[in-house]
């Protein structure tokens, strides 16, 4: 802060100091804003590590940020631990061994466990809180709307964040509606004590500061995201007066088991799967499988051998009349795109990427998949509605896995977030593009291990000995920006002569 003249200034900072005593309630935020001051502080990825109550504790890596700083020392509860049993440190990558963490991690019990603390030669330190989780689960309740909460088994979770948006596909619903993302502490609060999640009621203006602006008699989905990774989705529809809530399963796949007007012996062209047809590589759905299809369902359809699915036209105006969401699974990937982002005959693609060389692709914790949408003969680039993307994981650790999209512009991979939940890493995109899971480390190490199996040379665009022609497909070289550099200096320097030359003249005038 000194280096660039700034001040520290938190307005109205009532929820990080009591202002009746002067007392903060988070003193590491006051320890890391001193530290500030005087220099940069080192951090990492994340603050937590949570343990499955159900599981066995396994090995967990946090990505530092050293920001210039040296991790000194690592202490837990007051006693400092010894490099290489209880830890290890590679480049920025701090690694705990399974053996530690199983002789301090006490997995009988939910709640906290104990705290790491990094300690660096400058700057704040960093803590690192550990806890045993349960499986989260809720109830369903009815209330009027001023006593409505929703009952939470938390199992040692803690909620990170609330979603609400329309069941229906319509948009967020809730206060600042251009988001879904809704304010802690103003919409919702999480009441650890009596397991319940409290939407906030207004006793001063009498209203609910969520369903005041939530249309009566229309479903609202609302997703809870917890810190181990899980989550929850709970449905609210109110009348006024009273609001309902309740717990339900997603909409069953299309294909029933128990239903014989899905099995694949009743139709002989069914030779795919009892969802599909399959002419070369693509599938199609059944007539009757969308004249069985119930209202503000999920449509899901398996590939196998297949890596699209096709929709006549007359499907897509049926999905989008019974405002359905079309889910379509393979082994390692799962998308689910809303019907209204379709019009006309329209195909959703899933390609599976063998030969894609940018940086990082070998590093990928998943497969690599391309994911395209085509309707009414043209490519749909982006949509209106959230698209859920789902990658199959099978990772021991998943702390600090995140979906990543390719930019073609940058020719890097930006991080879109996800959460990983029951074997998957799953995130919400608004557009398609080129996908894999990575682990965040692998962006902060700075190191690119991405080879050529036939020639070993970097596949760097910018170290390739290639030589690009338009001719052959390939990107031109990036050879503009130092020469535009140059050319905006230069325009700088002449407008400043300019500027010079008025000025002596207009002094030479007035002489």
């Amino acid at each position: 802060m000194n280096e660039h003249d700034l001040v520290h200034m938190l307005w109205d900072n009532g929820q990080h100091i009591d202002r009746n005593n002067y007392q903060w309630f988070d003193t590491e935020l006051r320890d890391m804003l001193k530290a500030s001051i005087a220099g940069r502080s080192a951090t990492a990825n994340q603050d937590y590590l949570y343990f499955d109550l159900n599981k066995d504790v396994t090995a967990r890596t946090l990505a530092l940020e050293l920001n210039g700083r040296t991790l000194q020392r690592v202490v837990y509860n007051d006693t400092t631990l010894n490099d290489g049993d209880a830890f290890t440190l590679v480049d920025a990558t701090l690694t705990f061994t399974q053996s530690f963490l199983d002789s301090i991690v006490d997995r009988s019990t939910i709640g906290h466990q104990g705290t790491l603390t990094l300690q660096f030669d400058e700057g704040a330190d960093w803590t690192v809180d550990l806890f045993v989780s349960g499986k989260v689960t809720l109830k369903n309740h009815t209330a009027p709307i001023q006593d409505f909460a929703i009952p939470v088994n938390y199992q040692g979770n803690q909620l990170i964040t609330l979603e609400a948006f329309y069941s229906d596909g319509s948009g967020p619903a809730g206060p600042q509606n251009w988001t879904t993302f809704k304010e802690f502490g103003y919409v919702f609060s999480p009441d650890y004590e009596d397991d319940v999640l409290t939407l906030i009621y207004d006793e001063w203006n009498n209203i609910s500061r969520l369903f005041n602006e939530v249309e009566a008699n229309k479903e609202v989905t609302l997703r809870l995201h917890f810190l181990n990774g899980e989550t929850i989705d709970y449905f609210v529809t109110h009348d006024g007066t009273t609001v309902t809530g309740e717990t339900k399963e997603a909409s069953p796949p299309v294909t029933d088991p128990d239903d014989p007007s899905t099995d694949p012996e009743e139709d002989e062209e069914d030779t795919n799967d009892d969802q599909t047809n399959t002419d070369d590589d693509s599938a199609t759905v059944l007539d009757k499988q969308i004249e069985a299809f119930k209202s503000n369902g999920t449509l899901t359809v398996t590939l196998t051998d297949t890596s699209s699915l096709v929709l006549s036209k007359e499907h897509v105006q049926k999905l989008q009349e019974k405002n359905a969401v079309i889910k379509v699974v393979t082994k390692d990937v799962t998308v689910s795109i809303h019907s209204k982002d379709l019009s006309g005959e329209s195909v959703i693609a899933i390609s599976k990427t063998t030969a894609f060389t940018p940086v990082y692709s070998d590093q990928a914790v998943s497969p690599i998949y391309t994911f395209s949408v085509t309707s009414s003969g043209k490519e749909v680039t982006a949509f209106d509605h959230p698209v859920t993307l789902a990658f199959n994981i099978d990772e021991t650790e998943t702390d600090a896995l995140s979906i990543y999209y390719f930019n073609e512009e940058t020719q890097t991979w930006e991080d879109v977030g996800g959460s990983y939940r029951d074997g998957y890493v799953i995130t919400t995109v608004n557009h398609f593009s080129t996908f894999a899971v990575y682990n965040d480390a692998t962006f902060t190490t700075g190191e690119d291990t991405s080879t050529d199996d036939d020639d070993k040379t970097s596949t760097h665009p910018d170290d390739t000995n290639d030589t690009p022609s338009a001719e052959n497909g390939d990107a031109l070289p990036h050879t503009a920006s130092h020469i535009f550099n140059l050319l905006v200096i230069g325009g700088l320097l002449i407008v400043m002569s300019i500027g010079y030359m008025i000025y002596k003249k207009r002094q030479t005038y007035h002489c």
